[in-house]
C-alpha cells in the first residue's frame, strides 16, 4: 500500500452494484470506489472535530501548543512501536 493502492474483495452483488454506481457517475468502478473512501474517511475526520468542538464550547478547556505537540509525538512514538 506504499503506493496508495489497496485491494478489495466484493461478493457478486456489491460488486454489480459498484459497477453500475460507477457507470452512472461516469467513472470506473476504481475510481468511484476511491472517492466513496474519502468521503467515509473525510466525514469521519469532521465528525471528530465536531465533537472536539462540542467539547471545547461545553468546557472552555484548551490545550497548549507544547501539551498538543507532545501528545501528537506520544501517539507517532506509540505508532512506531
Amino acid at each position: 500500500m506504499a503506493d496508495g493502492s489497496i485491494s478489495l474483495e466484493l461478493d457478486a452483488r456489491a460488486a454489480a452494484l459498484l459497477a453500475q454506481a460507477a457507470e452512472a457517475a461516469g467513472e470506473t468502478p476504481s475510481q468511484f470506489a476511491a472517492h466513496l473512501v474519502e468521503q467515509a474517511l473525510f466525514a469521519q475526520s469532521d465528525a471528530i472535530t465536531l465533537e472536539r468542538l462540542a467539547e471545547y464550547q461545553r468546557t472552555a478547556e484548551t490545550v497548549s501548543v507544547d501539551e498538543g505537540f507532545a501528545e501528537l509525538k506520544r501517539r507517532i512514538a506509540a505508532r512506531r512501536a
